[in-house]
């Protein structure tokens, strides 16, 4: 027994024979791995203009709380087959052993290698690997980051680049950047505390590609709404808390760039601007989730294309989502086409009189295709003060607590195969006598209010392919206007006149189509000047009525057109003075065939 315990001893005496200890301040040498091990025994400081050379293969273990800070270079070479080691000395190591390898005034050409570095990072606040302030550039590449007792790897103001690391198990955030230009590529950060990556501010011009980001303790990466454009190529990220990308920054002001799909949500804390001249342009796929009363408003051009199998979804972070949890996407002014095309867009329009999508003063042409848009807390869709045309095409607009369309002197828009349903105002509202809306190939189904409100000389604009059923009430709103040559076609829905009076103007002509049913909402008045194309059949007749129990005033010819034909119509209800009919100096321009004259309170025709 006494024999193998002197062994023992030997053999320990051996492994220590040829260690070096190191601390103090260096100039130029080199660290040889014949010298293994090498013991940090006290702060070491590298001179500026001095490098510090390991050799791969370098076993380097401190002995405490100690550091090493580079004023000049360190050019450690590990390669695949022989690491660099660097760790603590305790025979059972621990996070926070020793403090950390801080770069403060680096000199150009420092990098670490196939560097393995553990058990660091002992002082709150600052990081295993700590890149700090000055011009040269650093390199971390294939190194393995691992155990710190708070950051992994932190970057003040530094221009660097993270190539191949793996940064795992750290107390704090895998990579804090703040303000350098640092580039992290092809990286493994996984199983730490905080974030995977954080951008501390939004002047931090870093770039993020090719890189997984797993089983982290809070988001996978979190930056700003400028930076977003910076996380390229092919990321994998999963398993952290929560899987997604966190986009912070109260009012983030955007220059041109893409917003990739990264395969998890961007959850944006605030409001996101495009400026002027810029194009936000957002992948197909990409999931966009508000945490608060957050928006999108472009002063530029945002383009949002989706696809069939990938669409683009703008929704609510909250875990129980409901209508207003965020405010809208607004394009305002855009200085080329804006897109919107395979979106969906849920639980928006938080600030009264808006809408969950708000286009506002467009001077270029604005395309809104085969969204779905439901369950805001306003209209769906808000166009105010346009001069230029917007599309609505292949729409889904429902659930919302107003109209599912509000047009605010709009300019010209054409609404084509929606669906506008379930809203609980109007289906289409047009506020001003400006807009054109063309309606087409749309239904409009149960709304809490009519299916359209618009006035006179606009319904020429809503086509025959038009369904409506289901609203409250089932007809469209008419208000005063003076009436310019067009048709109104049958939708299957009364038209109700519902403010004062409507002409038609001298040298038009108004066509009605057959079937076509017309209800006054009072003692209103239909002036003509012009002329009156009424043509229905026996079986599809056109229709002059009340919309309420009491009589409405009359059709009024005043020194009419020539032209004007009533054939298959019935007049109901009129004659509140006069007759359902007042033909003033126009008697010989004005035939009637084959109509009905009922429940006047005065005389059929005057």
């Amino acid at each position: 027994m006494k024999k193998i315990f002197f062994i023992s001893i030997a053999l320990t005496i051996v492994l220590y024979a040829n260690a070096l200890d190191h601390s103090g301040t260096i100039n130029t040498e080199t660290w040889y791995a014949a010298d293994n091990p090498h013991i940090i025994t006290g702060n070491i400081s590298v001179s500026s203009g001095a490098i510090l050379t390991i050799e791969a293969g370098c076993d380097i273990r401190f002995n405490g709380n100690y550091r090493i800070i580079v004023w000049g270079a360190i050019h450690a070479d590990g390669t695949d087959a022989d690491h660099i080691t660097i760790t603590s000395n305790e025979a059972v190591p621990d996070k926070g052993d020793w403090r950390n390898i801080h770069f403060q005034g680096s000199q150009s050409g420092t990098y670490l290698n196939y560097c393995d570095i553990s058990y660091g990072g002992s002082s709150n606040n600052q990081a295993t690997i700590l890149l700090e302030s000055n011009d040269w550039h650093i390199t971390l590449n294939n190194c393995v980051i691992e155990n710190s007792a708070s950051f992994g790897v932190r970057e003040n103001w530094k221009a660097s680049t993270i190539s191949n690391c793996t940064v795992r198990n750290c107390d704090r955030d895998g990579i804090y950047l703040n303000e350098g230009e640092t580039n992290v590529t092809g990286c493994t950060i996984e199983n730490n505390t905080g974030y995977g990556i954080y951008y501390n501010n939004a002047w931090t011009p870093a770039t993020i590609s090719n890189c997984t980001i797993s089983n982290n303790g809070n988001y996978a990466i979190r930056t700003f709404g400028e930076l977003v454009t910076n996380i390229t190529g092919t990321m994998s990220i999963s398993g952290n808390n929560p899987d997604a990308i966190r986009v912070d920054g109260n009012n983030s002001y955007l220059d041109s760039g893409t917003w990739w799909n990264h395969d998890v949500p961007y959850v944006v804390g605030g409001n996101i601007y495009v400026n002027g001249g810029e194009t936000l342009t957002i992948e197909e796929g990409v999931t966009i989730k508000f945490d608060g009363d957050g928006r999108i408003h472009s002063y530029g051009t945002l383009v949002a294309d989706g696809t069939a199998s990938e669409h683009i979804i703008f929704t609510s972070f909250a875990s129980s989502p409901s209508p207003g949890d965020w405010r809208y996407i607004r394009i305002d002014d855009p200085d080329s086409n804006s897109i919107l095309d395979y979106c969906e867009i849920r639980y928006a329009g938080s600030q009264y009189n808006n809408a969950s999508v708000q286009i506002t003063s467009a001077s270029n042409y604005v395309t809104i295709s085969n969204c779905i848009i439901e369950d805001g807390d306003d209209h769906g869709i808000r166009i105010r003060w346009n001069g230029t045309v917007v599309d609505v095409d292949n729409c889904i607009i429902r659930n919302h607590t107003e109209d599912g369309i509000n047009l605010d002197w709009a300019g010209s828009v054409n609404v084509d195969g929606c669906t506008i349903q379930d809203n609980g105002g109007y289906g289409i509202y047009c506020i001003g006598h400006e807009e054109i809306a063309t309606v087409s190939n749309t239904s409009l189904l149960n709304n809490g209010d009519y299916a359209i409100r618009t006035f006179a000389d606009n319904v020429k604009f809503l086509e025959s392919s038009t369904t409506i059923s289901g609203n409250n009430p089932d007809a469209v709103w008419v208000g005063q206007d003076e009436i310019f040559t067009g048709t109104w076609h049958n939708l299957d829905a009364p038209f109700v006149i519902g403010e004062n009076w409507i002409s038609v103007k001298d040298g038009e002509t108004w066509t009605i189509e057959e079937g076509t049913e017309i209800r006054f909402n009072g003692n209103y008045i239909l002036e003509v000047f012009g002329s009156i194309d009424a043509s229905g059949t026996a079986d599809n007749m056109i229709t002059f009525t009340t919309n309420f129990a009491n009589t409405w005033k009359y059709l009024y010819f005043d020194a009419a057109d020539a032209g004007t034909s009533f054939e298959y119509c019935n007049f109901f209800y009129g004659g509140r003075n006069d007759g359902s009919v007042y033909l003033k100096d126009s008697y010989n321009n004005v035939s009637f065939t084959n109509c009905h004259f009922e429940y006047s309170d005065n005389s059929g025709v005057y």
